[in-house]
């Protein structure tokens, strides 16, 4: 049961975090994302920066200024900087 409320408040927390990402848009952001390997099971965590451009929940992705896309559902944690 303690796993459980720990998943559930860090579910809230990125929740919670993308509602401010899509309030200010423009933001720099540092997000840790989770990159599968290609070739073999299993991969690694990334730090990604970028200024956010969107976030488009329907299609479950954050759209940054530099062009890249993450898939929200590959996010595991989010660190914002600041915002316009």
């Amino acid at each position: 049961q303690r796993i459980y409320q720990r998943q559930r408040r860090n579910c809230q927390k990125m929740d919670e975090m993308l509602q401010v990402l899509m309030q200010e848009q423009g933001g720099e952001a540092e997000f840790t994302v989770f990159r599968p390997d290609q070739r073999k099971s299993g991969g690694a965590y990334v730090k990604v920066n970028g200024v956010v451009k969107s976030v488009d929940a329907y299609a479950k992705v954050i759209k940054l200024e530099s062009g890249e896309c993450l898939n929200i559902t590959d996010v595991v944690d989010i660190s914002i900087r600041g915002g316009n």
